[in-house]
């Protein structure tokens, strides 16, 4: 297993940022750097970090907020940190965001399947799989 799995968490929800910021650093796998509600502030993030992180768990909410298309989006974030894996995290399947495949895009997880733990699905994607919980 990859120790020190760096992540930035992007989720809208701020209960849901603190517990998904939870959930990823109480496992010794894996460190948040980094979290946002929303994708204004993640070069300045970038900036302030020591080092990239090398996955970026962005909630699908950002699609919903945003008047951009899934690929623009994923293009922003990618651009911005090219070397980050994006992992998808939601509270419900939406299988158009899979429509058109992203590289970048390592995973997607239903929010209501994480249950406690995360650093499983960052240890998986840092090893080169592809992530997913049951219904996604």
């Amino acid at each position: 297993m990859v120790p020190d799995i760096r992540t930035i968490i992007i989720d809208p929800d701020p209960y849901s940022n603190l517990w998904i910021n939870l959930i990823v650093s109480r496992d010794w796998r894996t460190k948040v750097v980094a979290k946002a509600q929303n994708l204004i502030g993640l070069p300045d993030l970038l900036v302030n970090v020591n080092t990239l992180p090398d996955y970026i768990l962005l909630d699908t909410g950002v699609f919903n907020d945003q008047a951009r298309k899934q690929t623009s989006i994923v293009d922003e974030v990618t651009s911005l940190s090219p070397a980050s894996g994006i992992i998808l995290i939601g509270r419900e399947f939406h299988p158009g965001l899979l429509h058109q495949p992203e590289p970048a895009i390592q995973g997607y997880l239903i929010k209501s399947e994480i249950c406690n733990s995360i650093a499983w699905a960052l240890s998986f994607a840092a090893a080169g799989a592809w992530v997913c919980t049951p219904r996604a």
